[in-house]
């Protein structure tokens, strides 16, 4: 999931939300970096919504060194990626030829490959809905 999901930067919230947090905790990207492990170039990158979504390895070490639940940023990202996957869907509904290993996809084939999607989007909100209760 964090790997394709990529923040355009007229929507960089996660970027956003990083460069605040650490503004606010009086932190400069050398000092973030030197807290984290996180090159200073990667969090910029982050920042200004030119990286894809980090690992979760990324967000966890961003997260502790800005004494914060990761937990914030995961649902960032997720929201992200349930966009892309909406995208995704009505890329696939629109385009009259997708191929798969050089063959073009039949309808069928297509409807459940929407299908799968749509039951990942669906198996996000229930998890999410099960933390929140």
């Amino acid at each position: 999931m964090e790997k394709n999901c990529k923040k355009s930067n007229d929507n960089n919230a996660l970027g956003n939300y990083l460069r605040n947090l650490r503004t606010r905790r009086g932190l400069n990207l050398i000092d973030l970096a030197a807290k984290t492990g996180v090159s200073q170039s990667y969090i910029s990158r982050i920042e200004a919504g030119d990286r894809s979504s980090p690992g979760i390895h990324i967000i966890y070490k961003l997260a502790e060194g800005l004494k914060t639940n990761p937990d914030n940023l995961i649902k960032i990202i997720s929201s992200d990626c349930d966009k892309k996957a909406v995208d995704l869907i009505e890329y696939i509904n629109s385009s009259q030829k997708l191929y798969i290993k050089e063959k073009i996809m039949t309808e069928e084939e297509k409807k459940y490959l929407v299908s799968i999607i749509e039951n990942c989007i669906k198996l996000t909100d229930i998890k999410e809905r099960g933390k929140n209760d």
